[in-house]
């Protein structure tokens, strides 16, 4: 959607005041169906962060640069609007990008999905601050990016300490180190590519998880959870005797039996029902006479 596009929208005040989560319904007939909110600004053509916003354009804070004096962003505006501009770069990194790069110990890059591909659109992601050997060794969640139509502008948080700082690139090709004579990138641990990416082991079958655990894909690594049923660190999973812990629903009087990651209860003899509830004959004294003895009565 152009300028000229949510201009017209505006100002032809064809925005209807019902709503569903996150768009706003057109009663201008030719333009019916829903837009989502986050992309028509509604109280003007252009967000004000993209017209007031900080610049960051200091050659140091280029992906590139690896020299000194080593610089942070711990003075950073906390919650200002920011665009990375000049020698600086035009954007931050979606991937991870090589560490002791802008002339920092820590450096900031963009995880949690693209940027906005459409004008005026803002989403939220985490910006993850590659140190030693992670690319997530820290993390600012809750980042909010503006795409500008032409540039993005950047939310940003006052770093918690030196030496961290928000890097920046000049396309999703950028920032990648590279052997001499070579244009692939050298990747750390959990990604590869051109520029680098995360690699899902997950979806690749390259996890140590267990069989009976569950295996889910994160920046650069993966982790591993038992399933229900059984206890472990997810490289190593076994059963839970749930008979034996008390862990079960069966009724009292009922038998719990232990299978593979869970429980069977079935009614003891005499009584009917599925397990979890049993039925059955009540058993009743009744005292007569000492010349008589004693009556049972059952009673179903």
């Amino acid at each position: 959607m152009t300028l000229a596009n949510v201009e017209t929208i505006i100002e032809m005040s064809i925005i209807s005041a019902s709503q569903k989560a996150g768009y706003s319904r057109f009663k201008e007939p030719r333009l019916r169906g829903w837009c989502p909110l986050n992309v028509i600004p509604r109280s003007g053509a252009v967000p004000g962060e993209c017209k007031s916003y900080n610049v960051l354009n200091e050659p140091g804070r280029y992906w590139s640069s690896t020299g000194h004096p080593l610089s942070c962003d711990k003075n950073l505006t906390s919650g200002g609007w920011y665009r990375f501009q000049g020698p600086a770069g035009k954007m931050m990194a979606t991937h991870c990008i090589p560490r002791q790069s802008c002339n920092s110990r820590m450096v900031g890059w963009i995880g949690g999905g693209d940027h906005p591909t459409i004008a005026y659109q803002k989403v939220t992601r985490t910006v993850y601050m590659h140190h030693k050997s992670s690319c997530q060794f820290l993390s600012y969640p809750g980042t909010d990016i503006r795409n500008c139509s032409g540039f993005y502008v950047y939310k940003l948080k006052s770093t918690t300490t030196c030496f961290q700082r928000y890097c920046g690139v000049n396309d999703e090709n950028d920032a990648c180190s590279t052997n001499p004579g070579s244009t692939a990138c050298i990747c750390p641990s959990g990604y590869s590519g051109t520029p680098c990416r995360d690699n899902d082991e997950c979806t690749t079958g390259s996890h140590n998880c267990h069989s009976q655990a569950t295996c889910t894909n994160t920046p650069g690594a993966f982790t591993c959870s038992c399933t229900v049923g059984f206890t472990g660190n997810g490289v190593s999973c076994s059963d839970i005797d749930e008979c034996t812990d008390g862990a079960h629903d069966c009724h009292q009087d009922a038998d719990c039996e232990n299978t593979e990651g869970e429980f069977t209860c079935s009614c003891k003899q005499g009584f009917t029902g599925d397990g979890r509830l049993c039925t059955g004959k009540t058993f009743i004294p009744s005292v007569l006479p000492p010349a008589i003895g004693r009556l049972f009565i059952f009673v179903d």
